[in-house]
């Protein structure tokens, strides 16, 4: 590690410096089991050795790499954290409760001691300077309101508890101080119920002769981001899109460029914005963890994957995102960072739609479809067509190239042909469309170009023997066998009808139950043979209730109360209680047994062809 090192033991009430934490950088993610539980542990091993008069060596509580700031003839010595910025202002917020626990105990001098731990003595006309760690910029409100209010019923009253009636989730910073404050009190506290002297004076011994930092001063020569980067496996780790930011705003300021401005104008929403539904104060929309496959990862990793597969044209591996990305930028054509980040939100701005798609409009229901779907590899493809590239394109030209996405997915899908050449076969397809240009024909060109299982848009005639033959419930994920099912439903309307949706939570329903044995007899020996494959009764039938002719959608309390009950008493029931248009196929069907259910998947394809047509066939009216 280049740089100066030095050991400091303690911390040094007389020092009036700060130190800031880079713009760039995470906001604080520290949390109690993984961090301030150890280091109480570590401070109350101490102060406990302190208070039994037993002074051993200091114990080393980490490293911090510093990099010297310039300043103005006012300003007080300031150094950038490139690392230990957690650190560090845990010990301030750590600092803080100490000082606040102190201030309701009748001890000035030891008070006084604690208000200069954590607050600098400046003649400048910047407040910010009153703070010996200065946080990132989504931290430095809540940072500075814990930092000013002086008392545990101050700050709780302004981040209360509950609200509303529903438990609510405070930011890190003030549980971080809350935890710190109710351990020193528990600590601090005699039998009589009064604040202990020699505690508070034995904690304070630990923190400025028995704990250490190393701290590591860059050199004039020293590259701090290279240190950080070098760094970023120590604590918790730092996320791609972490090293992304850091790495851009690190090229601004390299470019003469404002940081706090380019921060501001286009990044400051990705750290803060809050989730659509937000259960807390840092309950953030990008750093939501979105599942992708089998993994859960945060949103704005996920944006950077697609947003690079989408410049470069090709597959990348998200667990080199950070190094394709600065690979990508540093053979960019952006004369200023200002371009590139402006490009950058624009397109997380459709992104934004792909995660949370609202509306009817025919795109917004296919990105709902394509969540249930789990087909991310088509996003790169899709920041193309609903991206700024192609803003000007009709809607009706827009519409029909997701219909056939849709169809190919759907169809494959049904039809039981593999998923893993999506990748490769939609990057080929964003090549096309990038070489050609955006139109339905050039994507249809693509969807029907290879008969190959791995890439084919299956025809009318396989799509209706997958949909008719092929088991669905147990081979399908069930959510999406109901989407399949809810897009059927949404069809079987007309344009006299009023269509009210599924406004509520609904179920896949067996119309003959997979417990058929007590009340539906089969047609003849469970062993005769059905036909020439062989297929004996009782497998037809243990098939066919499989199959999305047997299949419908209910309410659970409705599905749970017809459940496997005789087909008069179940028809009875659902045509009582489902206002459904699924359902009122049983109608006119007394009888429910093997040629009902097919001649109904038959039926039903009719209307998934539609939905789902394929080019090479006139779509069928439902």
């Amino acid at each position: 590690m280049p740089g100066k090192r030095s050991l400091i033991v303690g911390i040094q009430a007389d020092e009036t410096r700060r130190y800031i934490v880079p713009l760039f950088q995470r906001p604080y993610v520290w949390a109690e089991e993984d961090h301030w539980e150890p280091l109480w542990q570590d401070i109350l091993r101490k102060s406990s050795d302190a208070l039994a008069g037993e002074i051993g060596r200091p114990h080393f509580l980490g490293a911090v790499v510093l990099n010297q700031l310039h300043t103005q003839a006012l300003q007080i010595s300031a150094s950038e954290i490139i690392d230990g910025q957690q650190r560090l202002c845990t010990l301030q917020l750590f600092l803080a409760a100490f000082r606040d626990v102190v201030r309701s105990s009748s001890q000035p001098r030891l008070l006084t001691q604690l208000e200069h731990l954590t607050k600098n003595e400046t003649l400048s006309d910047d407040s910010t300077e009153d703070y010996k760690v200065w946080p990132t910029h989504a931290d430095q409100q809540v940072f500075t309101e814990v930092m000013s209010l002086e008392s545990l019923q101050d700050l709780e009253e302004r981040f209360p508890r509950k609200a509303n009636g529903n438990a609510k989730q405070r930011p890190r910073i003030v549980e971080g101080y809350l935890f710190f404050h109710d351990r020193i009190t528990e600590y601090c506290t005699n039998e009589e119920g009064n604040i202990a002297v020699e505690r508070l004076l034995s904690l304070l011994t630990a923190l400025q002769h028995l704990l250490q930092l190393v701290v590591i001063d860059l050199e004039h020569s020293d590259d701090p981001q290279i240190i950080f980067e070098t760094l970023n496996a120590r604590g918790v780790p730092l996320l791609p899109s972490d090293l992304i930011r850091n790495f851009v705003l690190q090229q601004a300021r390299d470019r003469g460029e404002s940081m706090e401005h380019l921060y501001e104008s286009w990044w400051q929403d990705f750290d803060t914005k809050p989730a659509e539904d937000a259960k807390g104060e840092d309950d953030y929309f990008w750093k939501r963890l979105q599942r992708q496959g089998r993994l859960n990862r945060p949103r704005l990793d996920l944006f950077f994957h697609h947003f690079i597969q989408f410049q470069r044209q090709r597959d990348t591996n998200i667990t080199q995102l950070f190094q394709e990305f600065r690979d990508w930028w540093e053979r960019g054509s952006y004369p200023r960072v200002e371009e590139g980040l402006r490009e950058i939100r624009q397109y997380a701005g459709a992104f934004e739609r792909f995660l949370v798609p609202t509306g009817n409009d025919r795109t917004s229901v296919f990105l709902r479809r394509l969540l249930i779907l789990d087909t991310s590899t088509l996003y790169p493809l899709l920041l193309k067509i609903l991206g700024p590239d192609c803003r000007g394109m009709s809607d009706e030209l827009v519409e029909g190239i997701l219909v056939d996405l849709e169809s190919y997915i759907i169809r494959r899908m049904i039809c039981r042909l593999p998923a893993k050449n999506y990748n490769n076969f939609f990057t080929s397809l964003l090549q096309e469309v990038n070489r050609k240009g955006v139109s339905r024909g050039v994507v249809r060109e693509r969807l029907l170009s290879s008969v190959e299982d791995t890439g084919r848009w299956p025809d009318n005639h396989e799509f209706e023997k997958a949909w008719v033959d092929n088991q669905v419930y147990g081979w399908i994920r069930r959510d999406r066998a109901s989407m399949v099912l809810e897009a059927i439903e949404s069809a079987l309307y007309t344009s006299l009808q009023e269509k009210s949706g599924i406004d509520q939570p609904v179920t896949i329903e067996h119309i003959m139950p997979r417990e058929w044995l007590q009340h539906w007899p089969l047609p003849a020996e469970p062993n005769a043979v059905v036909d020439q494959t062989g297929e004996t009764v009782e497998a037809r039938r243990n098939r066919l209730i499989h199959t999305f002719g047997n299949l419908t959608l209910l309410t659970q309390p409705l599905n749970s109360s017809v459940s496997n009950g005789p087909y008069e008493q179940k028809r009875r029931k659902i045509m009582q209680e489902s206002t459904l248009r699924l359902n009122g196929y049983l109608h006119d069907h007394e009888r429910w047994d093997e040629d009902a259910i097919l001649h109904r998947g038959r039926h039903l394809f009719r209307n998934a062809s539609a939905l789902w047509p394929h080019p090479g066939f006139p779509n069928v009216s439902p």
